[in-house]
C-alpha cells in the first residue's frame, strides 16, 4: 500500500538513503524528495530504457539473483543495447 512504501522510504532515508524524484511536476512526492529532476513529459520510458542498459551493462545487479530467479534476461539485456544514455 502507499503508507508501507512511505514508510519503507523513510526507513531507508533515516539509514542514510536519498530520495531523488524524476517527474515533469512538482508532486507531492517530488517536494519531499531530496533531489528533483524535471524531465521532460514523455520521456519517462527513454529514461527507464537507457537506465536498464546502462544497470546491466556496468554489471550493477545481482547476477545470482537473475541467473538463479528470472527468465528472459538475455532477451531484455538484447533489447535495451540501442537505449544509450544520450538516446
Amino acid at each position: 500500500s502507499k503508507n508501507r512504501w512511505g514508510r519503507g522510504v523513510n526507513r531507508a532515508r533515516q539509514s542514510g538513503a536519498r530520495l531523488v524524484v524524476l517527474d515533469p511536476r512538482m508532486s507531492i512526492t517530488a517536494s519531499k524528495a531530496d533531489e528533483w529532476i524535471p524531465i521532460k513529459p514523455g520521456t519517462d520510458l527513454a529514461f527507464a530504457l537507457a537506465m536498464i542498459r546502462t544497470i546491466i551493462n556496468e554489471e550493477l545487479y545481482d547476477k545470482e539473483f537473475v541467473e538463479n530467479l528470472t527468465y528472459g534476461f538475455d532477451e531484455l539485456k538484447d533489447s535495451v543495447q540501442d537505449y544509450t544514455p544520450e538516446w
